[in-house]
């Protein structure tokens, strides 16, 4: 049966799922900031504290480098533990406002040293809370994260034309396009399909096919209790795929228990015993190149969008689809005799990728053709500068005079 997500308290097929879970760790351990603090601390003149932070921070992202959090104690007059840990505190919420406004987050420029060259454990841990990292903070996976978000930041802010008196009334923006980031808010499916905990394997079926969907939240009042996708009815005894060879030597090894799991999968008519229970989810602000990664780790199909436990949409593969074809769709149209700001929009593109070998290349643009000069290392980057180009709107040709940066063996 079709059924909505309401508001009451599940039974004890359900849990509440926190966003994007991982396993319980700890991130790298931090050197200045003490990461076995709980619960609020009290902050000294908040708000002012917040925005002086806030402004070290800008303007280190606007330098092109990271600081420390000893070092941010020292810009704002702290010396103590417990004042260090308020700035713990006021880093948190800056990463908070900075998810809400689907900005990079500007705390990845403090670092616990420039050593390690990680934020302190605290740092994923916040991120994780507001949907923004979903792996394993003690290896490569938070590595990867603050890396990325590190770079995002540097090449927001970097703008020479962006100042914090300015800042604070941008919307959130692409990091090479000056388009809007994508949150999951921006292209989640909001008017979902789900069935309850009591449907049969028949019903869902049914509504697989109807709504022209390979899955289907299980939702039994209100909490989200599981997932039902095609590839959980592949293997079933209506359809005679229900038998799968196992080598003569399984039972040995597993016990008959597998087996018999095999046998409830495929042949219950209960929805209980075919949905996967250990579903991941986002929330509206999870950025959507963070979505895309947690598809491709987790290989699925599909992500829920959960807001205070409740599930309010779904992202899918087909609504990333349909992002990049609105997104086209929505593009400015050229301008003529724009050859200035299309040159300007190249430069910083390349700039803020770490791919280009020749910082000397030059680029020119003329009635929309641009013209690359220099040379480059590889034929991929050739390409890859090209393709950079082509979408800057108003671009209408590319002309490369480089050459390649390969030295003949005659004159080594």
């Amino acid at each position: 049966m079709i059924a909505s997500s309401g508001n009451n308290t599940g039974n004890a097929h359900c849990r509440a799922l926190a966003p994007c879970e991982t396993p319980d760790g700890t991130g790298p351990a931090g050197d200045y900031l003490r990461d076995d603090v709980s619960g609020p601390i009290a902050i000294r003149d908040g708000g002012a504290l917040k925005g002086q932070l806030n402004q070290v921070l800008f303007q280190q992202a606007r330098a092109r480098l990271p600081t420390t959090y000893a070092r941010l104690a020292e810009q704002v007059a702290f010396v103590k533990a417990d004042e260090m840990n308020t700035i713990r505190n006021l880093l948190e919420q800056l990463m908070e406002d900075d998810a809400a406004r689907g900005r990079p987050l500007l705390a990845a420029v403090a670092v616990s040293s420039f050593k390690t060259g990680l934020p302190s454990s605290w740092f994923f841990s916040k991120a994780e809370s507001i949907g923004l990292f979903a792996g394993d903070p003690t290896n490569l996976e938070a590595y990867a994260f603050h890396a990325r978000e590190l770079h995002n930041v540097i090449r927001f802010y970097a703008d020479p034309r962006l100042s914090p008196k300015t800042e604070k009334h941008l919307q959130p923006t692409a990091l090479k396009k000056g388009n809007r980031m994508l949150i999951a808010k921006d292209i989640m499916t909001s008017s979902i399909v789900t069935v309850r905990l009591d449907s049969t394997v028949a019903e869902v079926a049914d509504v697989l096919e109807s709504y022209g969907i390979s899955g289907v939240p299980v939702i039994d009042n209100g909490v989200l209790c599981g997932i039902v996708s095609e590839g959980d009815l592949l293997r079933r005894m209506e359809i005679g795929t229900d038998l799968q060879l196992r080598p003569w030597w399984f039972r040995l090894f597993s016990g008959n228990a597998v087996l018999a799991t095999d046998y409830i999968k495929s042949h219950s008519v209960h929805v209980t015993d075919v949905m996967t229970t250990d579903v991941v989810t986002v929330t509206e602000t999870t950025a959507v190149v963070d979505i895309i990664n947690l598809l491709e780790r987790k290989r699925i199909r599909r992500v829920p969008v959960v807001r205070d436990g409740q599930v309010v949409g779904i992202v899918s593969r087909a609504d990333l689809v349909k992002a990049i074809n609105t997104s086209r769709k929505n593009s400015h149209p050229p301008v003529l005799n724009d050859d200035s700001r299309i040159r300007s929009e190249i430069l910083d593109a390349l700039r803020s990728e770490s791919w280009p070998s020749d910082e000397n290349a030059s680029v020119t643009v003329n009635n929309g053709v641009v013209t690359f000069w220099g040379a480059y290392a590889s034929e991929a980057e050739r390409k890859a500068s090209h393709i950079l180009a082509e979408n800057i709107t108003g671009v209408r040709a590319i002309d490369d005079h480089r050459i390649p940066l390969t030295i003949p063996y005659g004159m080594m």
